[in-house]
């Protein structure tokens, strides 16, 4: 038995082959789906770079933009996998349900 599957999830338009190939394998071993979305934390990126090492284009507005289109992108990538979920009747739960049935989790 495989559990659970790690799926990243990249919010565009290379997601669909990558929730396909996921389902093959869950559907094969009753597995449970993780799907991933991996993000930066702008604050982070911009502590890090230091004080002017990203030159005069960061400022608290671009840091907002960024922070902003991070939360449309989890918005985006979330809708996208429950849609797929319901698509394909996968059920959607925080833990595995068991041996037995495949199921999914957005993390």
């Amino acid at each position: 038995m495989i559990r659970p599957i790690l799926v990243p999830v990249m919010a565009d338009g290379t997601d669909n082959a990558t929730l396909w190939t996921a389902l093959v394998a869950a559907r094969e071993f009753d597995a449970h789906i993780e799907f991933l979305l991996v993000r930066t934390d702008p604050g982070v990126v911009s502590t890090a770079a230091g004080p002017g090492a990203l030159g005069s284009w960061m400022s608290p507005a671009w840091i907002s933009d960024l922070e902003r289109e991070g939360t449309e992108r989890v918005a985006r990538a979330r809708h996208f996998c429950q849609n797929f979920c319901d698509r394909e009747q996968i059920i959607v739960t925080e833990k595995a349900p068991g041996p037995h049935g495949m199921s999914a989790a957005f993390r």
